[in-house]
């Protein structure tokens, strides 16, 4: 979710951007991980009027695409994507960290963001929620009640979450082979990640990487 602030008394108009996860997957722009943490502690930024026009002209050049239905329409809209996430990103890192509108932290959330951090870096080796515990400090018991408790998600259904992801990626924007992408992330059998993602996502790996937009 953007907002544009039409002025500190008026009204604020809200703009929402909603994005569908399979084509974002395919648009591959990996983020980093500080990028969703800065947005955690500070889901709202106050913009200036040259970054409201980044806004507005990204909506105008999607509803431009959209409208002339190109032959290469989803590859432009990934690239336009791409572009107002980087854009995003350097609008958020430049925000002074003691906004007054920063959110506060506490215990609970911290821990959610180092887990899922920690996920985001070291799920490829790491599978089991044992390891996130252990490197975090505390019991697997804490870990799922707190994870569980703030983003009503499982730290096991973050992980695979985060697996699924990954495994997109590799499909889509890669030449690497099942059993290389099984190596890569930490499956070792090909069959297992097969059996994995069919169960995670409904489709065959196969079947998934044939809709890659480039």
């Amino acid at each position: 979710m953007f907002c544009k602030f039409v002025s500190i008394e008026d009204a604020s108009e809200i703009f929402v951007i909603a994005i569908d996860e399979d084509f974002f997957c395919k648009a591959n722009y990996g983020l980093p991980s500080e990028f969703y943490d800065i947005v955690n502690k500070q889901p709202i930024i106050t913009l200036d009027k040259g970054e409201i026009c980044i806004y507005s002209d990204f909506i105008a050049d999607y509803e431009d695409i959209i409208a002339k239905n190109y032959i290469y329409t989803l590859k432009l809209l990934a690239n336009l994507l791409n572009n107002l996430t980087l854009v995003s990103f350097e609008f958020w890192q430049k925000q002074p960290k003691n906004s007054k509108i920063t959110t506060n932290n506490n215990e609970l959330t911290q821990l959610c963001r180092d887990f899922y951090n920690l996920v985001a870096k070291e799920c490829k080796h790491h599978h089991g929620v044992e390891y996130y515990a252990e490197k975090l400090g505390v019991s697997r018991n804490y870990l799922t009640k707190t994870v569980s408790k703030i983003t009503k998600q499982t730290p096991k259904e973050a992980i695979h979450r985060q697996l699924v992801n990954e495994t997109k990626n590799l499909l889509l924007n890669s030449d690497l082979t099942i059993k290389e992408i099984a190596d890569r992330l930490g499956f070792g059998d090909a069959s297992y990640l097969c059996r994995f993602f069919k169960n995670k996502t409904g489709k065959n790996l196969t079947s998934f990487r044939n809709q890659r937009i480039y």
